[in-house]
């Protein structure tokens, strides 16, 4: 039996012993780390935020990560067509002969580096906290230390996700019937 690398799941350490359980499993979780790298310039496995380089070895397999998860989970010709788009090098799905048609160019976007994935980070890290049944500030400051952000940009965050909650919760306004 081998002892493997231990991943952490929710700020616990799991090791896996012996041979691996699911390596399909395995795979789809680095494609889903590449992927957010991608397209959203966050590191999940060192926090860091900035793109891969445009041409580089990381972009390419990014876009191969990525064009793996859309086959997974688009199937037909769009989801082939779509996937050879994001990455050209890899072949459309047999028996096609075809080769790729249109091509998705990643640039990176003007001026401040996005915070998005690390924001969606933050208010999840607060989420768990208060289902631990941690008091909301208690919550609050835990994140502006794990996070090393400061407190109005927390509670801005905070805030925003706990209206965009409160407006999905909402109920939808009837429509009127018209009497022609």
């Amino acid at each position: 039996m081998t002892r493997r690398k231990p991943i952490s799941i929710t700020g616990t350490q799991v090791f896996f012993v012996g041979p691996n359980p699911d390596p399909e499993a395995e795979r789809k979780i680095a494609d889903e780390k590449l992927c957010l790298w991608l397209l959203t310039g966050y590191s999940v496995d060192d926090g860091k935020i900035g793109f891969p380089k445009s041409g580089s070895t990381e972009e390419w397999a990014a876009r191969a990560a990525l064009a793996r998860r859309i086959r997974d989970d688009m199937g037909g010709f769009t989801g082939d067509f779509l996937a050879c788009a994001v990455d050209p090098r890899t072949p459309l799905a047999p028996p096609s002969v075809a080769r790729p048609i249109r091509r998705i160019r990643f640039d990176k976007p003007r001026g401040k580096p996005p915070t998005v994935m690390r924001d969606l980070l933050v208010v999840d890290f607060i989420k768990r906290k208060l289902s631990e049944l941690i008091k909301e500030d208690a919550a609050l400051l835990e994140a502006e230390r794990e996070f090393n952000l400061h407190k109005s940009r927390v509670h801005a965050l905070w805030a925003a996700y706990k209206r965009r909650a409160g407006e999905s919760r909402a109920k939808p306004q009837r429509a009127h019937r018209s009497t022609k």
